[in-house]
C-alpha cells in the first residue's frame, strides 16, 4: 500500500499543485471473503498502481478465508475494512 505522503510527493514532483489527499476507511460485514472480493470487484475498487493480477488459487482463498474467520469474525460474520483514497490536484 502506498502512503499518503508518498502520493503527495509523487504528484508534486510530477508538476501538480494544490494536492489534497482524502482517506476514508469503510467497515463492512460479510458472510464470506469471496462475497467481499466480489463486491469490491463489481464496484471497481482496485489499486491503480498494481499490475494486472493473476487469478488466485482455490487453496489460497481457503487459507485466507480461514485466517480471516479466525482473526476478524464475530456473530457469524467477517468484520472487514478497506480504505478509499482520493487525490485531487491542479496541473
Amino acid at each position: 500500500m502506498i502512503k499518503s505522503g508518498s502520493l503527495v510527493n509523487l504528484a508534486n514532483n510530477s508538476g501538480f499543485r494544490g494536492v489534497v489527499i482524502h482517506t476514508e476507511t469503510v467497515k463492512l460485514q460479510y458472510s464470506s471473503l469471496v462475497d467481499m472480493l466480489r463486491d469490491l470487484r463489481q464496484i471497481g475498487f482496485s489499486n491503480f498502481l498494481a499490475s494486472p493480477v493473476l487469478p488466485v488459487s482455490k487453496n489460497f482463498l481457503k487459507i485466507a478465508s480461514e485466517y480471516y474467520w479466525q482473526n476478524y469474525s464475530s456473530n457469524g460474520r467477517l468484520n472487514l475494512s478497506f480504505d478509499i483514497i482520493t487525490l485531487s490536484a491542479v496541473a
